[in-house]
C-alpha cells in the first residue's frame, strides 16, 4: 500500500492500539469488572486532534492512495468516534454489565438477563426477563439519544451530512442500495419464514407464531433444540481439524479464550493486540451450534489478520476493510451449517427436521438484521426516540412476525460495534463465494487444501482486499441479494 502516515505519529497510534485492544479483551472477557476507558484514551488525546483526519473527497474513480486514505480515515474516526463518547460509553457499559439488580430472587446484571433468556424454558419467566430488560433499558433513553447526537455532531464536524453518510462514505457501501436490497430480501424469504416458523412454534412451543414474542424466538432458536446434540463436542479440537484439512493452521499466535466467566461478554470477538503475532479470541460457550459459528467465524477474521507479515509497516498491518474481515468471518460460519460439515467434524447424524431447523435459525438471524438495518436509519435520523421505538414494534411485527422488545433491539442498534450495514454486505457477498469456491474445488470445498491454499492467497493481500475486489475476483459484477435468496430456497 503505497500510502505511509508520520513514522512517529504511526509508532504512538499503534502503541494506544495495542493497549486499547489489551484493555478490551482483559474487560469484555470477565477478568476486570470496571470500564475506564476515558483514561486510556486520556493518555494518548494528542491522537485524536480533529486535523488529523485526512481529507478527502473519497472520489470512488481516484487512484490506489485514495482508497488508502479512506481505510486510514476509517480506522481514526472509530477511534475519535469512541475518545469522544468514552465516558458516556464507559457510564453505559458500566450500569449495564456490572450494575446487578434483584430479580426473581436473584441477582444479575441487565447483560445476564437477557443472554439468559435465549436458556430459559419456562415462558412465564422468559417473558417476565424481557420485560424486566426493557424496563431496565428505558432509564437510558436520555444516555443513548446523548450518544446519538454526539455521533451525529462528529460526522457533521469531519464534512459528513450525518452518521448514515459516514459509513457509506468510509465504508465505500450504498446505504440507499442496501435498504433495497433488505426489503427485498424480506419480501422474497416472507412466505417461507412465515408458514416454516408456524409450524416450529407450534411444535416446540405450542404457540401460535402470532402470539409469540421476541424471547420466544431467541429461544426457540439458539437454544431449545440444539442442546443434546452438541453437550459433549470438543469445541477446539473439532475446528482446529476442520480447519487442518484445508491446510490452514491455527498459529500459536491466536489465543482462544473460551473459559466461562460471570461478566463475560456474551457475542464472541477478536482483539488484534499486535498484529500478527497476539491476537485474542473471547468465547462464551452456550453448548449450541453457536459455540461452533462463533469461534470458526473468529478464526475467520484472526487468521486473517494473522496472515499478515510481521515486518510490514503499520499501515498494511491496521488499515483493514471492515467489510473483506467480515466477509471471511461469515464464510467460516457458514460451514457449521452444512449437513456435511457437521456429520464429519461432529458425528452428528443429520435429518431433514434437524436440517431445516438450522436453516430456519439462519434465516430468522438473516430477516432479524435487514429489519434492524432498516430501524438503523430511523433511530439515527429521528429526533424523537420514542418514535423510534414505535418503528420499532411496527417492523419487528411485520417481517418477524412476532412482538418485539424494544429495549434489548435498541441497545443492540446503539452499542453493537458492526453496523448492519457492514454485516449485511458480508452477507450478501459470501453466497457468491461459496459458490466460486463449489465450482473451482469441491462441493465440500471446506476439506480441500487447494481451496485452502487458494484463501490465504487472497489473505496475503490483506489491506488491498476491499468487498470491491473480492467481488471481481469471483465475477460478482453489481451488488444483490440473489445468491443469498437462493440459498434458502434450496434449502427449503
Amino acid at each position: 500500500m503505497q500510502f505511509y502516515l508520520d513514522k512517529d505519529y504511526s509508532n504512538k497510534l499503534e502503541q494506544f492500539i495495542q493497549d486499547y485492544y489489551r484493555y478490551r479483551y482483559i474487560l469484555e472477557s470477565g477478568q476486570s469488572y470496571q470500564s475506564n476507558l476515558e483514561e486510556l484514551f486520556g493518555n494518548y488525546e494528542e491522537l485524536f486532534d480533529s486535523k488529523v483526519l485526512i481529507k478527502s473527497d473519497f472520489d470512488r474513480e481516484l487512484e490506489q492512495k485514495s482508497e488508502a486514505r479512506r481505510l486510514f480515515n476509517s480506522l481514526i474516526f472509530g477511534f475519535i468516534k469512541e475518545y469522544r463518547c468514552a465516558k458516556l460509553r464507559d457510564y453505559l457499559y458500566n450500569e449495564i454489565n456490572f450494575k446487578n439488580s434483584k430479580f426473581e430472587n436473584t441477582e444479575a446484571s441487565l447483560t445476564n438477563l437477557s443472554t439468559n433468556i435465549k436458556s430459559t424454558k419456562n415462558r412465564e419467566k422468559r417473558l417476565e426477563s424481557g420485560l424486566r430488560c426493557k424496563s431496565e433499558i428505558i432509564k437510558f433513553h436520555s444516555e443513548f439519544n446523548e450518544l446519538i447526537e454526539k455521533r451525529n455532531e462528529l460526522s457533521v464536524e469531519f464534512g459528513f451530512k450525518n452518521y448514515i453518510n459516514q459509513f457509506d462514505e468510509l465504508c465505500n457501501l450504498d446505504i440507499e442500495k442496501l435498504e433495497e436490497l433488505s426489503r427485498s430480501f424480506l419480501n422474497d424469504t416472507d412466505y417461507i419464514y412465515k408458514d416454516i416458523s408456524k409450524w416450529h412454534m407450534k411444535k416446540y412451543l405450542d404457540l401460535k407464531l402470532e402470539d409469540a414474542a421476541y424471547e420466544d424466538i431467541i429461544f426457540l432458536y439458539n437454544s431449545f433444540e440444539f442442546y443434546e446434540y452438541f453437550k459433549s463436542t470438543n469445541l477446539l479440537k473439532n475446528s482446529t481439524k476442520s480447519l487442518s484439512e484445508m491446510g490452514i493452521d491455527i498459529s500459536s499466535n491466536v489465543n482462544i479464550d473460551t473459559e466461562s466467566r460471570s461478566n463475560k461478554r456474551p457475542t464472541p470477538y477478536t482483539y488484534p493486540v499486535s498484529v500478527p503475532d497476539q491476537i485474542y479470541i473471547s468465547i462464551y460457550k452456550t453448548r449450541t451450534i453457536e459455540d461452533y459459528t462463533s469461534l470458526l467465524g473468529e478464526l475467520g477474521k484472526s487468521l486473517f489478520i494473522s496472515s499478515v507479515n510481521i515486518d510490514e509497516s503499520f499501515e498494511n498491518k491496521r488499515m483493514i476493510d471492515l467489510i473483506s474481515l467480515e466477509i471471511f468471518k461469515d464464510l467460516f460460519k457458514r460451514m457449521t451449517y452444512e449437513n456435511k460439515w457437521l456429520e464429519r467434524y461432529l458425528r452428528i447424524k443429520t435429518d431433514k427436521n434437524f436440517l431445516q431447523f438450522l436453516a430456519l435459525k439462519q434465516l430468522m438471524g438473516v430477516r432479524d438484521l435487514c429489519t434492524r438495518l432498516i430501524m438503523f436509519r430511523s433511530v439515527y435520523e429521528s429526533s424523537d426516540l420514542t418514535k423510534s421505538l414505535e418503528e420499532i414494534d411496527d417492523l419487528y411485527r411485520h417481517n418477524m412476525f412476532v412482538r418485539s422488545n424494544q429495549g434489548i433491539i435498541l441497545l443492540d442498534i446503539i452499542l453493537n460495534e458492526t453496523t448492519p450495514y457492514v454485516s449485511f454486505s458480508s452477507l450478501i457477498t459470501v453466497p457468491s463465494l461459496e459458490e466460486f469456491l463449489r465450482n473451482k474445488y469441491d462441493e465440500q470445498w471446506w476439506r480441500d487444501p487447494v481451496a485452502g491454499e487458494y484463501i490465504s492467497k487472497l489473505w496475503a493481500n490483506f489491506s488491498e482486499l476491499s468487498m470491491e475486489r473480492l467481488s471481481k475476483e469471483i465475477n460478482v459484477k453489481n451488488i444483490n441479494n440473489s445468491q443469498l435468496v437462493k440459498t434458502f430456497e434450496e434449502m427449503f
